[in-house]
């Protein structure tokens, strides 16, 4: 409800204050990480899009980091093991935004492209963990098309 109120002129302003609000009442209520996934209902979803409260939970997180820095990689690194590439991948997206978790995480999706190099993985695989497979459609296309 509250990110529907987001996308609108009139509603904006409170909503952001609201959801402001809720944040700082999990974190004085002590929630961790963990606590909002379940809150929110991502136990273990395969894909983000679409979905305004990825930027929710990632909000919380970097919440959680300003009284916790330097834990920005154990943070993300923990999400590695309940989320699927492409899940993953859509929340290291939302964290580079921030700066308490940008490095860590482009560090963690170097390393997920980097394993994906050394295990000879295929390109349309990486796409489609990127978010790219649609792209990746087009860009094969051009490719083919400059060649010949």
């Amino acid at each position: 409800m509250l990110q529907k109120a987001k996308t609108t002129d009139e509603t904006r302003s409170i909503a952001k204050q609201l959801e402001s609000a809720q944040l700082e009442m999990w974190f004085s209520g002590g929630k961790s990480v963990d606590d909002v996934l379940e809150l929110l209902d991502f136990r273990m979803k395969f894909d983000f899009t679409g979905n305004p409260l990825l930027n929710t939970l990632v909000s919380y997180m970097d919440r959680v980091l300003k009284e916790n820095p330097g834990q920005a990689t154990t943070m993300l690194t923990k999400l590695e093991t309940r989320f699927k590439d492409r899940a993953l991948n859509q929340i290291l997206l939302a964290a580079m935004k921030f700066p308490s978790m940008e490095k860590a995480a482009i560090a963690i999706q170097t390393k997920k492209i980097q394993g994906y190099v050394a295990n000879n993985e295929s390109p349309v695989k990486v796409f489609e963990w990127l978010n790219l497979d649609n792209v990746g459609v087009n860009f094969s296309a051009t490719l083919c098309s400059r060649s010949g």
